[in-house]
Parts: structure tokens; C-alpha cells; sequence
């Protein structure tokens, strides 16, 4: 895999970002020379990290956060705002491939982190300020085969003690709740949530700057990290102010800073300074757009995807609807392996634009009227278990750079546990997260590379979008020629 460099410096305009009150901030005119914990990247990842460290025994200690664009500038003020825990998908495969605690761990760890942030929001009352909907999160389902295999999926959960919060909708109900006739049924996650994803990166921020010791320094991209020497420490950085002992020395565009630990929280970018996961976390780009106001009515007060989340979107209290996904439009290489956010695939944007027609035609007629369109970058791991690589890094001169990366598009459901869990090393301690899996120390990775598998479980999914889509025009004929019979549902549980 190619450098994924640094980000664009002219990325897409996202609607996320219009209003971003710490889009320019630095705490300090100039960059601090040493601090004791430098976290590179400002979104989601680095903003949950310093608010983790602020709220833990740092002992004094100072954090500094660097961000080469905005805070939230990256993907977490791109993606779709879903913060919906993974359940049933894949739940009778992963229990037979990796065992019955790992199957479990897997979800219980999604569900307890979209738990506890929702706590937080609600604790600091910041439900408005986020934009928090709480209307569950439906998975419709154009085929009967796959609608029956999610069926077999939650029989399976709900034998191991799991899944029982889970609605299942016939046809007739999925009808009625999406306005959507193409679908033969769905499921219902209560739990799934929407929010803005860049309102609660910022808010966490604020939240971490008013500890005093917390600096922030955006538009400071990191050029490289070396180990810290003193022959090759610039003369005019002062340490003597290190809790800890000099260890690497971030090179930026504006000076350098000497610091004991570093984290990286830049996901998709992350293989940039450390090379040696270029193989291991690669970038994919993937691209939103939302509707101009007032030009659909409303639809679902709940998140929607489609085939395994192939699209996936929500419709906001304006009644805007965000879309995403449509990454198979790209071709073979499905926008792997591509860190460019400049600009969009016009094959996906057609897609998108052609969702809400195609499947909910009687509500919404097309064209459908964009507001904007933008990309942004997600971290893919190779990791067999999709899992995120979070812990210290092996294998450097010197300890003291630590990860939390790769979520495998998962961010808003993952990042702010695996942040707690990367700021709980840091500090000496061992992880202390519901759903910890020790699979997610860099240290612990095994498995095939990117090219083996994941390209084709996304491959996987785009087939089975077209047999859905088939299915789709088969049944419309049927209908047709008065030969259609409401499909069995092998369970309704």
C-alpha cells in the first residue's frame, strides 16, 4: 500500500462543518516546545483521548493536540452521524469462526460504547447541542434470502442471551413505518442513535480545554517523528518542565515539540508517520450528501440502511436527509487505498442521488435536490475480526507511541471506548472497558492483509445489492401479472 500523506489541504465542503466554532483555535499563539502527551488528530478519536486523560490522574501532566486541518476536520465531521452498535450481522459466522466469547465481545463492546456516550451527552446536557435523535436504527432488507438469514442471526443471539431488544417487522410493517415497497422486511435496533458527528467531537474538546492544561493547535500538520536525542533536540526547547523523560520529537510546520508519549488518532492517515502499517490500516474514501431543505417530506423518524448498511442515511428534525455509502459504484477497488477527500466519485454521487426515488418513489420524486455532497476518510483494518488497533506500538527505538485506529467504518460506535481503553496505557494502567478484547493490541494482530479479505467482503455485499435489486424488479413483475405471494418469514420470533 501507497503513503496515504497527509490530509488534502482543499478537502470537500462538508455539511457538518459549516459552523465550527474551534475551526481555527489554538490555545497558544505559539506552539508549545515539549508537552508530556502529544495526541495527533483532533476528531472523535483525539477529542474522546484528551477528555478521558482530563478526567483520569495525569498527575499535572500536559497534553498538547495537534491537527494538520480543523478539529473534527477528518472524518468526524464527514461521516453520516450513525452511532449504531453492530448486533445480528455476521453473528452465527463470527461465533462459528472465532468462538462464542469473541462473537459476544464484538457486540457487547459496540453497544456499551454507544451507552456510555449517550450517558454523557445527557449527563453535560448536551442533546440539542448534538443534535441527539434517539429513534432506533431500521436495517431494511430487499431480499427474502437475506431477511430470513438476519432472521436465523438474531435466533441465534437471543440462544446466547443477546439480542432480545431487537424488533423484527413483516413486510406489511416495513411497508407502513419506511413508506418503502420494495422491501419484504426489516429490523429494528432501539438502541441506534444520530447525531452531528463534528458537534460532539467539539464538545468533548471544549470540555477537555477547560481542564487548563489541555492545548490545542490546529492547521499543524506533523511532518515526521524521531527519537529524541540530545544532540538532535533543538538548543532552544526548555524540558525541564517534562514530567517524564524525552522521548520523540514532533517535526511540524511550525516548530518542533519534544514529548514523553505520543497517540496516534488519525485513523486513515495513521500509516503516514508510521509506515509499517501501511499494509495494516489503509484509507478508503466514502461520501455523503444531503437534501435541500424542505424538498422531501418527512419519512422515518428512525436511521435507515440497506443491505448490510450498502446505503445507509436518516432524515433530521428539518426533515433533510443524509445519505451515504454506494461505495460499490466505484468499481473493483471500491475507493480503497485512496486518502483524497478533494473531490467525489460521480458514479457513487449518482447512486446516492438515485436512492431515495428508486426505493421510496411515492414519497419522493426525482430528481432529488442535493444541498451538498462531500467525501471523507475512513481506516480500514486488516485485522480478521474487523477490529480496531488500539495500545501501545511494538517494535520502535523507543516505547511511548500508542494507536487507536482502524475502526473499519465503525467510528462513532468504537472510538470513544478504544480512546478511554488508549489514554488507560498510557497512564500505566491495564484497559478497564466494557467488552475489552486484548485482540485489539497492535501487539496481538494477526491475520490476512487488506487485498485477501476485506475488498472481498465488500465485494460480497455488492453482489448481493444486485441480487437484491434483481429480487426487486422479479417481484414487481410478479405483482404485475397477479402472481405474487407475500414471502414466509421462516421466524418472527
Amino acid at each position: 500500500m501507497t503513503d496515504p500523506g497527509l490530509p488534502h489541504p482543499q478537502p470537500t465542503r462538508s455539511f457538518w462543518l459549516i459552523d465550527n466554532p474551534l475551526s481555527n483555535h489554538r490555545t497558544t499563539v505559539s506552539l508549545p516546545g515539549c508537552a508530556d502527551i502529544v495526541i495527533l488528530g483532533a476528531g472523535i478519536t483525539g477529542a474522546s483521548v484528551a477528555y478521558h486523560l482530563t478526567n483520569l490522574d495525569t498527575e499535572g501532566k500536559s497534553l498538547l493536540c495537534l491537527d494538520a486541518r480543523a478539529a473534527a476536520g477528518g472524518a468526524s465531521g464527514r461521516c453520516g452521524g450513525n452511532m449504531t452498535n453492530s448486533t445480528y450481522r455476521y453473528f452465527k459466522y463470527d461465533m462459528k469462526k472465532y468462538g462464542l466469547d469473541i462473537a459476544k465481545k464484538l457486540r457487547v463492546f459496540e453497544l456499551e460504547t454507544v451507552s456510555a456516550l449517550k450517558k454523557l451527552i445527557k449527563d453535560h446536557g448536551w442533546e440539542k447541542k448534538v443534535e441527539l435523535r434517539e429513534g432506533g436504527t431500521v436495517h431494511a432488507y430487499l431480499t427474502d434470502l437475506e431477511f430470513n438469514e438476519a432472521i436465523e442471526n438474531i435466533e441465534e443471539m437471543r440462544n446466547q442471551g443477546l439480542g432480545h431488544e431487537l424488533v423484527i417487522w413483516d413486510r406489511l410493517e416495513t411497508v407502513k413505518k419506511t413508506h418503502g415497497e420494495d422491501f419484504v422486511g426489516a429490523v429494528m435496533n432501539p438502541n441506534g442513535s444520530q447525531l452531528s458527528p463534528s458537534k460532539l467531537t467539539i464538545q468533548l474538546l471544549q470540555l477537555a480545554l477547560k481542564s487548563g492544561y489541555f492545548n490545542l493547535q490546529t492547521y499543524t500538520p506533523v511532518q515526521s517523528i524521531t527519537p529524541y536525542t540530545a544532540e538532535s533536540a533543538p538548543a532552544s526547547i526548555d524540558i525541564s518542565s517534562l514530567k517524564g523523560q524525552p522521548k520523540w520529537i514532533i517535526n511540524t510546520n511550525r516548530g518542533s515539540v519534544i514529548c514523553s508519549k505520543v497517540i496516534h488518532c488519525t485513523n486513515g492517515y495513521c500509516a503516514h508517520l508510521l509506515p509499517q502499517l501501511r499494509d495494516c490500516i489503509v484509507p478508503v474514501r466514502g461520501q455523503m450528501m444531503i437534501t435541500i431543505p424542505s424538498s422531501i417530506p418527512r419519512l422515518w423518524p428512525f436511521g435507515i440502511s440497506i443491505n448490510r448498511g450498502y446505503i445507509y442515511g436518516w432524515q433530521r428534525n428539518d426533515n433533510m436527509v443524509i445519505l451515504g455509502g454506494a461505495r460499490g459504484e466505484a468499481g473493483p477497488e471500491l475507493e480503497y487505498n485512496c486518502s483524497d477527500d478533494s473531490d467525489i466519485n460521480t458514479a457513487i454521487d449518482r447512486k446516492l442521488r438515485q436512492f431515495l426515488p428508486t426505493h421510496f418513489g411515492d414519497m419522493v420524486k426525482s430528481p432529488t435536490k442535493i444541498m451538498m455532497t462531500w467525501a471523507g476518510i475512513m481506516g480500514m483494518s486488516n485485522d480478521v475480526l474487523n477490529l480496531p488497533w488500539v495500545g501501545p506500538i511494538p517494535g520502535l527505538r523507543w516505547e511511548g507511541q500508542y494507536i487507536s485506529a482502524g475502526y473499519h467504518g465503525h467510528g462513532m460506535p468504537r472510538a470513544f471506548h478504544c480512546a478511554k481503553a488508549v489514554a488507560q496505557m498510557v497512564l500505566g494502567s491495564k484497559p478497564d472497558v466494557p467488552g475489552w478484547m486484548d485482540e485489539m493490541l497492535p501487539s496481538k494482530k494477526t491475520g490476512p492483509t487488506m487485498k485477501d479479505w476485506a475488498r472481498k467482503e465488500d465485494l460480497y455485499k455488492i453482489m448481493r445489492i444486485e441480487d437484491g435489486l434483481a429480487e426487486m424488479e422479479r417481484r414487481k413483475e410478479e405483482e404485475d401479472s397477479d402472481t405474487y405471494a407475500e414471502p414466509e418469514i421462516k421466524s418472527k420470533l
